[in-house]
């Protein structure tokens, strides 16, 4: 095992703790790994809960977005709604900017940043961001696999992991 193997693995086992680290452990994939380890070192979580599509993970996981009144219970047993609120960085057109390589243009109506910089100063704003918090890390099971369950917002998983 390399040295940075052995960094991204020190650091899953010190954040997840043994139950989760065994969750994410199951998939056999090191980029993903060092993707989430390297998201752990930036963003700087208390721990990582690896939710799975066992249904007591599923009810964890809604119970504590009730609990910190991220979403609201419905009339309908076992569901919840998100609303997202008026000042949520999608419906801000003039904030929004496009990452783009160096000299490349999409034109006068759409906000454009190097990608370099751009990605820079989004790691500057996620330095930290998630002090004291316990981000979710989806799973789901296919085919007696663990799969990476791509999050409709939030963590985005990067092509080839």
């Amino acid at each position: 095992m390399s040295t940075t193997a052995q960094t991204t693995q020190t650091l899953l086992r010190q954040k997840l703790g043994d139950q989760q680290y065994e969750r994410l452990a199951a998939l056999d994939n090191p980029k993903l790994h060092a993707f989430v380890a390297e998201a752990i070192a930036l963003c700087d979580p208390a721990s990582v809960f690896v939710c799975t599509d066992d249904p007591k993970d599923i009810a964890y996981v809604r119970e504590q977005a009730v609990a910190k009144g991220e979403e609201t219970r419905l009339a309908i047993a076992g569901h919840t709604v998100h609303l997202d609120g008026f000042s949520d960085q999608g419906c801000d057109r003039g904030a929004t900017k496009y990452l783009v390589p160096a000299g490349d243009d999409l034109g006068k109506r759409l906000s454009t940043i190097d990608r370099n910089e751009g990605l820079a100063q989004i790691r500057g704003y996620l330095q930290g961001a998630m002090a004291g918090r316990l981000p979710v890390l989806p799973l789901r099971r296919s085919a007696n696999r663990l799969l990476l369950r791509r999050p409709q917002r939030g963590l985005a998983v990067p092509d080839g992991v």
